[in-house]
């Protein structure tokens, strides 16, 4: 019963909205002036829906389609390291495909090994910065795509073409390594930037005397 009244209370709510009353007094204005301009049915009936559809859609209160309900995911920080460890994955099973020579699945197992270092710190990174995204790209993007084109051009184990080849994509794989690397030295050295900003703070609040008992501080704030 309860299902069966839900399109009769939508209609009544829709009779009783403020957008139905706004544009039914803009239609009774207009059906008025129109009649007593013309003092013919027609054209007044014609001025009166136009009234009403203008006063309709013109209401403040006229209901709006709801915006989409926001997706899963929360912060875009959390969305990064979801795409980051997406990313681990997909080039992990990159790496075990068979027949992959051991050297060329040891470089890209230090690319893995040094992307699981920028995850744990995920949160100290810009999620929109380039090194974001240059971690991203890398495990979602270039590891697999060297990995496929060392084996289109390798041709297998004898083919003549796989120890060219084979030089080739460890010389890629030993880039991409770098460009992590990279990222991981980056945040490194701003968590020890952070830890001397206070050490120099305590230093400075304490060699003052046992005494100071004042408010500590945060040194990233603002003074004044």
């Amino acid at each position: 019963m309860a299902t069966s009244d839900r399109p009769a209370r939508a209609r009544l709510d829709a009779l009783g909205s403020t957008a139905h009353l706004a544009g039914s007094g803009a239609g009774l204005l207009a059906l008025l002036a129109g009649f007593a301009a013309t003092q013919h049915p027609l054209v007044a009936v014609g001025t009166s829906a136009v009234g009403y559809v203008s006063g309709y859609l013109l209401c403040p209160g006229r209901a709006r389609t709801p915006a989409p309900p926001p997706g899963p995911g929360g912060t875009g920080a959390d969305d990064g390291a979801a795409q980051v460890r997406a990313g681990l994955e997909a080039s992990g099973r990159a790496l075990e495909a068979p027949g992959l020579p051991a050297d060329v699945a040891r470089a890209g197992r230090a690319v893995l090994d040094v992307a699981a270092e920028v995850l744990g710190r995920w949160d100290r990174l810009d999620p929109l910065s380039p090194d974001a995204r240059t971690v991203q790209t890398v495990l979602a993007e270039h590891l697999p795509a060297a990995v496929t084109a060392y084996r289109d051009a390798a041709g297998g184990p004898a083919a003549p073409g796989e120890q060219r080849a084979r030089t080739e994509v460890l010389e890629q794989l030993v880039l991409l390594r770098t460009a992590v690397a990279g990222v991981r030295d980056r945040l490194q050295r701003r968590a020890e930037e952070d830890l001397a900003v206070h050490g120099d703070f305590l230093r400075d609040k304490f060699s003052r005397g046992a005494l100071d008992l004042g408010p500590v501080r945060d040194p990233r704030e603002p003074s004044g």
